[in-house]
């Protein structure tokens, strides 16, 4: 089997898998924040930093925080389920570096974002921003970048468009997330 081939079954094997968990989290009506995202590895080593969103259940006396670990190794579609109905607040980006003994300053680092949004029980709630985790080999280590871009009209729509027929949702269970 050619490494084309080996790579696409395993693409495959990946999507469906996560198919089916999204169609058992929105037939049982429950709630799903579906994260877009963008990684390019262009190194030949693993990712040297670990991303995740931190967000923030409003509706809760004591404002919960849950952390939401992005993988760059995954679908560019991640979502969350079992999220309570209602407002929350995506806090900040934090990253930690597992060389971090090295330079205690960089065990963890924040970028705020404090976005607000909504969801709703049996709808899929899009986040309307792109989160970009690149990594390089600079030729003096490795390099990481993250940005976090507004979701362009053109890729909500193909991203859209991927949830309805690669996943199955139908148009009445998509929300794009909106400012509260």
């Amino acid at each position: 089997m050619t490494a084309f081939r080996l790579i696409w079954l395993v693409l495959v094997v990946g999507l469906v898998q996560g198919c089916s968990e999204f169609n058992d989290s929105v037939v049982a009506g429950d709630t799903l924040l579906v994260i877009p995202q963008q990684a390019q590895n262009l190194s030949y080593d693993s990712w040297a930093r670990k991303y995740h969103l931190v967000i923030e259940y409003l509706d809760a006396p004591t404002h919960e925080q849950r952390e939401i670990w992005l993988n760059p190794d995954r679908h560019p579609i991640q979502w969350v389920s079992g999220l309570a109905p209602g407002k929350y607040r995506l806090k900040q980006v934090e990253w930690s570096d597992p060389n971090a003994w090295l330079n205690p300053r960089q065990s963890t680092m924040l970028e705020p974002i404090n976005y607000y949004f909504a969801v709703q029980k049996g709808k899929a709630t899009v986040l309307p921003m792109m989160f970009v985790m690149t990594q390089s080999d600079g030729g003096e280590g490795i390099e990481s970048h993250f940005d976090v871009e507004a979701l362009a009209a053109s890729d909500l729509t193909r991203l859209t468009a991927q949830l309805q027929q690669v996943l199955g949702v139908s148009h009445g269970q998509l929300l794009t997330a909106s400012t509260l």
